[in-house]
């Protein structure tokens, strides 16, 4: 990402002055879910990390950005911190002040599978298999599931992900959730679903594709998640 004299012109226009309170300076232009948006060179970027990298330098590979006065429009370079996925997940849970408890309250037990069903917020995947659980506090978001895993075990470990153990997207029954790597949940995917993808739709033919990783992809269910992207690129767009 390298920007031009006009570009950080462009940019430093579009960012209020310290708030005499919090000393965030937030961004005044477009921000969808709270996060700013600044337009580059036909694509959509998100200003604390353009804010971070022209006053603190390049982000480190495989690190984000965390906000650490927890407003997300703020993009006040000192107010900005780089820190691993799972350490910014943490510092979100800590945030919205949420226990297990509180989590299982959302819930409703399905008797046949003991899955603990989230009835609060949802959020639906690009790859058309359903919807996650998702629950929104002060204008951050967190996957249920994952945070009812972190509550009840720990911190995920780095480099692995949550899998259910039950299948069921909703739920989020700690006992059903385990921390594993994504070559794990490859191999698990293929044993649960040998001819098929979840959809249903077959793993033969031209419907049949393969990653850089050599991992098994349905292009019926690729379409539609290039296709649900597409949407989500072209709405940021306009209100860039």
């Amino acid at each position: 990402m390298k920007l031009t004299e006009k570009d950080e012109r462009r940019f430093w226009v579009k960012v209020g002055l310290p708030d005499p309170e919090t000393g965030c300076m937030e961004w005044t232009a477009s921000k969808p879910r709270g996060y700013g948006n600044f337009g580059l060179n036909g694509q959509v970027l998100r200003a604390h990390r353009i804010s971070y990298s022209l006053c603190v330098g390049p982000i480190p590979q495989g690190l984000e950005i965390d906000h650490l006065c927890r407003n997300r429009s703020c993009v006040r370079p000192d107010h900005l911190e780089a820190v691993t996925h799972s350490e910014n997940m943490r510092r979100v849970a800590r945030s919205m002040m949420v226990d297990i408890n509180d989590l299982l309250a959302r819930t409703k037990l399905d008797e046949t599978t003991e899955c603990l069903l989230w009835t609060g917020g949802t959020a639906a995947g690009n790859d058309g298999k359903g919807k996650w659980p998702k629950i929104y506090t002060d204008g951050s978001s967190l996957y249920a599931h994952r945070l009812a895993y972190q509550l009840t075990y720990g911190a995920i470990p780095e480099g692995k992900q949550i899998k259910h153990r039950c299948g069921t997207r909703l739920c989020i029954n700690p006992e059903h959730l385990m921390a594993i790597t994504y070559s794990t949940k490859a191999y698990l995917r293929v044993n649960n679903y040998p001819d098929h993808c979840p959809q249903g739709h077959p793993f033969a033919g031209q419907n049949l594709v393969r990653d850089s990783r050599g991992t098994r992809r349905c292009r019926t269910c690729r379409r539609a998640q290039v296709a649900a992207s597409n949407r989500k690129l072209r709405a940021a767009k306009k209100e860039a």
